[in-house]
């Protein structure tokens, strides 16, 4: 049983290395679209886990919540929940800007599940 043990330890022990070196490489040198996010003010973020800590509120403080962030963080802020990443917009005005804008009219990953079912139509459509 020890021998075992002692014989997957290189091999953890190489998997550790490689994930600790792939995080410090991506903390250190973000790219483009982190660059860009990051400029926006964000409640305390802890690593790995990011804002999955709110996943802990319950669901009748989490509109109390979204005012105090709005407060202290402004009437644009961003959330990031593991790889997706969340802009919040308090504004009427900033949400019209984004809506009708034709630029960036591509849906995210998140409705790649739903073309099978729903073909490309209104809700999945690009334009």
């Amino acid at each position: 049983m020890s021998s075992e043990i002692l014989q997957a330890f290189p091999l953890a022990a190489l998997f550790v290395s490689v994930v600790t070196i792939f995080w410090i490489i991506k903390l250190k040198f973000p790219n483009r679209k982190t660059q860009l996010l990051d400029k926006f003010p964000s409640p305390l973020r802890f690593p790995l886990i990011d804002h999955a800590w709110m996943a802990n509120v319950h669901y009748d403080d989490i509109l109390n919540m979204a005012f105090t962030f709005r407060k202290k963080y402004g009437e644009r802020y961003r959330l990031k929940f593991g790889p997706h990443n969340y802009i919040l917009l308090a504004k009427p005005d900033d949400a019209e800007k984004l809506l009708t804008s034709s630029t960036n009219i591509e849906k995210g990953q998140t409705y790649s599940f739903l073309l099978p079912w729903l073909g490309e139509g209104l809700l999945t459509s690009k334009g």
